[in-house]
């Protein structure tokens, strides 16, 4: 729980989530999942997950129903690097 929050501190915390309309948090074994709104990345959900080497592997995602298809994968992420992908990615803001 705690690699969780760390990971959304990282991202921007409660800013991050209020911009972004991220829902449906859930953390997991040294993960953070997390569903977004729409974006013109057309991602429906984003798992950030720590890695041994302090890295970041970031799965960004569409699922629709039964269907989920990986849209982007991308390991070696630093985390000051984390916003700038996210943003990249979606085209969302992360901050005003």
């Amino acid at each position: 729980m705690n690699v969780a929050k760390t990971i959304l501190a990282q991202l921007g915390g409660n800013r991050f989530i209020a911009m972004t309309g991220a829902s449906n948090l859930a953390a997991g074994n040294n993960t953070l999942s997390f569903k977004v709104g729409k974006n013109d990345g057309k991602v429906t959900h984003v798992s950030v997950k720590l890695d041994e080497s302090d890295t970041y592997t970031v799965q960004f995602f569409n699922i629709r129903g039964v269907n989920m298809k990986t849209l982007r994968e991308d390991s070696m992420v630093y985390a000051d690097s984390l916003r700038g992908l996210f943003e990249n990615v979606t085209g969302m803001a992360t901050s005003l």
